[in-house]
């Protein structure tokens, strides 16, 4: 049966012969056509645009984390904790709540 890109093997994948004796078959990325290629390559460029740039690093920052280290009250913790336990989420989560309203308060 002819693939249905390549025209090799099964649908879309390529097949070679290995060392083994078997066929091993890998999946093929279909060819797109002219009007395809061309909308991906302006949505390319689009993105290198240094204001659709900055506004996409604003978007990621959002939800992007970063990994710290900080010494909290151990009655600070304990209640967190005590607040996750009672609304069934974990206590960092309270904690990122907490600075994040905090955060939101002051400014």
């Amino acid at each position: 049966m002819q693939g249905k890109y390549n025209g090799h093997g099964g649908a879309g994948a390529a097949c070679q012969p290995a060392l083994s004796r078997l066929w091993m078959c890998y999946p093929v990325r279909p060819i797109l056509p002219v009007s395809r290629r061309m909308a991906f390559l302006r949505r390319r460029i689009a993105k290198t645009d240094p204001k659709v740039l900055e506004r996409l690093m604003e978007q990621a920052k959002e939800t992007a984390t970063r990994a710290i280290s900080i010494r909290i009250p151990i009655a600070d913790l304990e209640r967190a904790e005590r607040i996750a336990g009672e609304t069934g989420v974990g206590y960092q989560t309270v904690l990122k709540r907490a600075i994040r309203e905090g955060l939101r308060n002051t400014g």
